[in-house]
């Protein structure tokens, strides 16, 4: 009787990966990953001040509808004059209970009813300089020079 032939597998193929082989992919993976992440911050950066120029585009279409409705009037520019309950630009200082001032108030609220419009994306408010502003409503400013600056704006 004849024996049936066996096969003998090959030895040569391989099943999986080897230590070293595994170690130089992830190592080349990690340094791709390194020449990548650079770029990656600075197109993050350049999106966020894209971001804050497009919200004082914003700011000034609003102040130009601003100055249509009221006789070519410009918005009341006072950052902190002491005054409470009288709106400028970007909000109205409030004496209330939490003694909170109310972005809502401002006189430019009616034409884009957005709070983030008056922030730029690169401010930092956890930093001790920003802690130390009187006012923390806002990351821009308006020269009180533009619209002759008073202390009272009734008068």
């Amino acid at each position: 009787m004849k024996r049936p032939i066996e096969f003998q597998r090959c030895k040569t193929r391989r099943a999986a990966f080897t230590l070293i082989e595994l170690l130089v992919v992830i190592a080349i993976i990690a340094i791709l990953a390194a020449m990548l992440l650079p770029a990656l911050a600075k197109a993050k950066e350049k999106g966020m001040r894209a971001k804050c120029i497009g919200n004082i585009k914003q700011i000034l279409l609003c102040t130009h509808m601003y100055t249509s409705d009221f006789n070519d009037t410009l918005p009341y520019t006072s950052w902190s004059s002491g005054t409470y309950d009288v709106a400028n630009w970007c909000y109205t200082r409030t004496r209330n209970a939490t003694n909170k001032d109310n972005v809502e108030l401002g006189q430019l609220w009616p034409y884009h009813n957005q709070k983030l419009l008056y922030w730029c994306p690169i401010e930092q408010t956890n930093n001790a300089f920003f802690r130390m502003r009187e006012m923390q409503v806002c990351s821009y400013t308006m020269n009180g020079s533009v619209s002759g600056f008073r202390t009272d704006p009734t008068g």
